[in-house]
This record gives C-alpha cells, sequence and structure tokens, in this order.
C-alpha cells in the first residue's frame, strides 16, 4: 500500500475534478470539505485516509435548510438540529454541506 500526504489545495483540486453531483462547479465547497478533512487529521493527531470517489458520495451540498428537506424526510427545522444528527459545513450564503446519512 502507498500513502500520499496531499495539502488542502490538492484534495479541493481532486473534489472538483470529479463528475459527481455540483463538487464539479463549486470550489467554495471542494476547499472547505477538503479544510474540514485536514482540520479533523490535526484533531485526532493522524493522518485522514480518504478516496475522492467516497467523499462526493457520502457528502452533499445543499443551497438551504429547505432543499436539504426537500431531500430527507422527516425534516430538520434548523441548522442546529441537523448538527446534532450529522457533520455540517457551513458555506457562503446558507449554503452547507452535509455527511449524508
Amino acid at each position: 500500500m502507498l500513502i500520499t500526504t496531499h495539502t488542502v489545495e490538492d484534495v479541493a483540486d481532486m473534489l472538483g475534478k470529479t463528475n459527481y453531483g455540483t463538487w464539479k462547479k463549486d470550489h467554495e465547497a471542494c476547499f472547505a470539505l477538503a479544510q474540514y478533512l485536514e482540520n479533523l487529521s490535526e484533531k485526532e493527531k493522524k493522518p485522514v485516509e480518504i478516496k475522492i470517489s467516497d467523499l462526493v458520495q457520502r457528502f452533499s451540498i445543499y443551497k438551504n435548510l429547505d432543499d436539504f428537506n426537500d431531500t430527507f424526510v422527516p425534516s430538520v427545522g434548523s441548522l442546529h438540529d441537523l448538527k446534532k444528527l450529522t457533520t455540517v459545513i457551513l458555506l457562503k450564503d446558507g449554503r452547507f454541506i452535509a455527511q449524508d446519512f
């Protein structure tokens, strides 16, 4: 097995090169997810192993809470409630990334 260390920018670029969902069109979201993974690695004091294909299938980008609630039932009342259920990464203009569950 080979292990490669990537920068946040490297991971954001790899996410942006996928052809899955809206990731290819959203550099802000790609960078935010990569930064989240870097912070997680630092917090846990160990490397985070990733597969780009798994990331884009396990995390989704939402325009707002209504967009999320249109996708999942039962709906959640607030981002605070959603954060109790899964990982949420906030973006600009009310958008966010949520780990699918």
